[in-house]
């Protein structure tokens, strides 16, 4: 009987230890648990907040590229228009020229 009591004392104390521990990992668990979900949320609002930035920068972007369409249409534009003047000018140019040579050879015959 003493060594069963003794057994019972000592499946006690293993109980009581034992709890203790239970209880000690469910608070570890939940403060693991809380600790989690509060970085879970810091993610979250970072994430957001990068996502709105990302957003605005691909708005400046797409405006920034349009505006430089535009500006390649207009270049290409006066470039056409450049190039349109120069062959004119070059027109006229010939035509003088013949118009002179053909003056010289009319001097030259009379």
């Amino acid at each position: 009987i003493r060594q069963m009591m003794e057994d019972i004392s000592v499946y006690r104390q293993e109980r009581e230890r034992y709890q203790q521990e239970v209880q000690e990992l469910k608070h570890k668990t939940k403060c693991t648990l809380g600790s989690l979900e509060k970085m879970w949320k810091e993610d979250l609002s970072v994430a957001l907040e990068w996502e709105s930035k990302d957003q605005v920068l691909l708005v400046s972007i797409n405006s920034l590229l349009e505006q430089l369409k535009t500006r390649e249409h207009q270049l290409m534009d006066v470039s056409t228009l450049l190039h349109l003047q120069m062959l004119d000018f070059s027109k006229r140019l010939g035509d003088k020229a013949a118009a002179k040579r053909q003056n010289q050879q009319k001097i030259m015959t009379h």
